[in-house]
């Protein structure tokens, strides 16, 4: 309970019927992590501020279903068993929170203007360690990148006045300093190599000597110093061309001159493996065929296709192997919610309308009992890859109800280093608008307006384009994972 002009407190939401939640965690414990828990307990917690404290009638009807949840308003009510361990995870401050965004459209239509912060609270029972609850909180239960994790023996936790001063998660922003940094490139091949890792850039020596022999120029300097720019690069501007150039965006195996000589011994050039067989065979196809029904390929966020003479197609599908295989949900979580933006995307605006994917993983039994040396450092687990990918692609369709109509599994060896997470989205289209316009054609002018939706732009992301062009070790950071 807060003081002054706004009032705080804090909820409990517990199930009244056993689910099947718990007997499944404690699986994943054993399997994935070899820790053997007897059970697990989850508990929703929210916290709220508002002007005046909620009346309980306002909390059951907003927070809890009468039939399958129990409302704790205090901590008089405790498990009937004594757990080892309480972990509470919450957001992190400016993390979107969706149910507590969904709390507060609620709790608006009762009348009461509140903020709202949700967390999940986490009961273990076991003969479990400290250093094991610290594991499962991390590496089970939570997203550190983007959530806090408390962890505390269950008689510590039931020291704490857990419903008295609450406090509600804060943003706290400290302006830099300096908006910038200069980066001093007069350095040698090895040093070159050394900044390319540490700063995540993913730029080969060959690349990173001609950057810096481009700023050693006298024109380059002489160009800067008349737009009023230093004399060195910034690392804004090196951050630009690692994006830029890496192999996520400008696909440089797919663009290169390719000399290869097969079986026969016969050598051949190819000019760009896409535009020679991708792009090509496709308009070579269109025009031998006579084909009229392909609307709008290579050209926009997704394929666009006639299906009658009233609905297109649109058809988009990528990867998202990188993400996936250090965090196995939040990855393909991102990959399937990406394209089915990009069918938002498609021309004027499509309807997505169904998912679809082929996953490539290693065999979820690896690694087999005396080769755990074999497995590669930095991925997760196969079999929580396997695990974490499907609920992911499984959450991303059922959660914004679009369905997902078919997939397939593929499992070798050889995706021990990196899974393959292939994700789709079908959407539809009218193939004309109202005012008569194309629905598949849209014209990008200077001074149009740029309109930005969905949560704030986090630390998520940052390096995702250089980090997903390289190979994965044990010290692939997690920020370039997007949320």
């Amino acid at each position: 309970m807060g003081t002054g002009m706004t009032k705080t407190q804090r909820i409990e939401i517990s199930g009244r019927i056993a689910s099947a939640a718990p007997a499944a965690r404690c699986r994943q414990a054993l399997e994935f992590f070899g820790i053997r828990l007897s059970s697990i307990d989850e508990i929703k917690v929210y916290k709220i501020a508002a002007e005046t404290l909620l009346p309980p009638p306002v909390l059951h009807e907003v927070f809890a279903d009468p039939v399958l949840q129990k409302l704790h308003t205090d901590a008089s009510t405790a498990p009937e068993k004594a757990p080892a361990y309480a972990i509470e995870i919450s957001f992190r401050p400016g993390v979107t929170d969706n149910a507590a965004r969904a709390a507060e459209m609620a709790l608006k239509q009762t009348g009461y203007d509140a903020r709202v912060a949700s967390s999940s609270l986490y009961f273990l029972y076991g003969d479990i360690s400290a250093a094991d609850a610290e594991k499962l909180s991390a590496e089970m239960l939570a997203n550190p990148l983007i959530q806090k994790i408390d962890v505390m023996p269950y008689d510590v936790f039931m020291r704490q006045n857990r419903f008295d001063g609450v406090q509600l998660p804060t943003v706290q922003l400290t302006p830099a300093e300096k908006l910038f940094d200069t980066i001093d490139l007069a350095i040698g091949d090895a040093e070159l190599e050394t900044l390319s890792t540490a700063r995540c850039l993913a730029l080969s020596l060959a690349e990173m000597k001609h950057i810096r022999d481009f700023y050693a120029e006298s024109g380059t300097a002489a160009a800067r110093a008349a737009a009023g720019l230093p004399a060195l690069p910034t690392d804004v501007e090196l951050e630009i061309l690692a994006q830029s150039w890496s192999e996520h965006c400008k696909h440089k195996i797919f663009a290169a001159d390719i000399n290869y000589t097969g079986p026969d011994g016969q050598t051949r050039n190819i000019s760009s493996l896409y535009k020679t067989f991708i792009k090509r065979a496709t308009q070579d196809v269109r025009s031998a065929r006579g084909i009229d029904w392909l609307v709008s390929v290579f050209s926009d966020n997704a394929g666009i296709v006639r299906f009658d003479d009233k609905i297109d197609l649109c058809i988009k599908v990528e990867t998202h192997n990188s993400p996936s295989a250090l965090d196995p949900y939040g990855g393909a979580l991102t990959g399937i919610l990406g394209v089915n933006r990009d069918i938002l995307g498609a021309g004027m605006g499509a309807k997505p309308i169904a998912n679809t994917d082929v996953f490539c993983f290693a065999p979820p039994h690896m690694p087999e009992k005396g080769r755990e040396g074999e497995m590669p450092q930095g991925p997760k687990s196969p079999r929580q890859i396997l695990e974490g990918v499907h609920k992911g692609v499984e959450d991303g369709g059922n959660k914004s109800g679009i369905p997902t109509i078919n997939g397939a599994f593929f499992f070798d060896e050889d995706y021990a280093g990196k899974p393959l997470v292939f994700v789709g989205t079908v959407g539809v289209m009218p193939h004309n608008l109202p005012d008569g316009r194309s629905a598949a054609e849209k014209h990008i002018h200077s001074g149009d307006v740029i309109v930005m939706t969905g949560g704030a732009i986090g630390a998520d992301g940052i390096h995702g384009a250089t980090f997903s062009s390289l190979a994965l070790d044990e010290k692939a950071p997690a920020t370039p994972l997007q949320i």
